[in-house]
């Protein structure tokens, strides 16, 4: 009998070598590796004024957002996401624009700057006449 311990205590001893962290302690090493950093994210910034986070996932997912609920009181902000350093975010502005409005003034997100500043001009000109009051934001101040 106690060869087959001596077996059993050997085979124990390499399934633990082989497999070193055993199923029943998932939930221990979740609950310290993973829970802990779940908290270290900084919070969500809320609609609208996620259009002028300077994180551009959250920008883009407000243009996104303004697009579906169709938010005309924003267009001057995704006017200026034309801009946008970030060329996902200026990318979704676009289709945004063109979605609420119908135009597209020749933007397109992957030109030079200089040719992106020709179309944003035409946005610009475009909010004067039809949007006179929404034309002008102040860096986000309204929102």
């Amino acid at each position: 009998m106690a060869g087959r311990d001596t077996i059993s205590a050997g085979a124990r001893y390499l399934h633990m070598r082989r497999n070193p962290v055993r199923s029943s302690s998932w939930p221990v090493f979740l609950a310290v590796v993973c829970l802990p950093l779940i908290g270290c994210a900084p919070p969500a910034t809320p609609y609208p004024r996620s259009l002028i986070s300077e994180r551009p996932a959250e920008r883009i997912a407000a243009v996104k957002h303004a697009a579906e609920i169709g938010d005309e009181s924003v267009i001057a902000i995704l006017v200026q996401r034309l801009e946008d350093t970030d060329e996902a975010v200026r990318f979704f502005a676009i289709i945004a624009l063109e979605k609420m409005t119908g135009e597209r003034f020749g933007y397109q997100y992957y030109d030079s700057e200089v040719e992106r500043a020709r179309a944003v001009t035409r946005w610009r000109r475009y909010l004067q006449e039809r949007y006179p009051v929404a034309s002008q934001p102040e860096g986000g101040a309204a929102l």
